[in-house]
């Protein structure tokens, strides 16, 4: 009986962190804003926590994505050089 309630809690803790994290990189911090001023002081004051983290966790994703397209950019460079320079030795235009 015990167990079963254990593992009914560890479950709804899962799907609750999936709920915030999809919540939090599809909108930011405005929706737990929005529920902060629907409710009571102390559950504005957590929900404006809440949402500082959410935009700091959606500011985090936009920069990686932002790093990641600067290496991609940056990889494909590299690679449309080396090609130009294996295509250079092969065709005898050695610099």
């Amino acid at each position: 009986m015990i167990i079963k309630f254990i593992k009914r809690i560890g479950c709804l803790a899962v799907i609750l962190f999936i709920a915030f994290v999809i919540i939090t990189l599809w909108g930011g911090g405005d929706k737990f804003r929005e529920l902060g001023d629907k409710a009571a002081d102390k559950i504005k004051e957590w929900a404006e926590e809440i949402a500082e983290q959410a935009d700091k966790l959606k500011g985090t994703k936009d920069e990686l994505e932002e790093k990641k397209k600067q290496h991609e950019e940056k990889a494909v460079e590299s690679f449309n050089k080396l090609k130009n320079i294996v295509g250079d030795k092969k065709s005898g235009n050695n610099k």
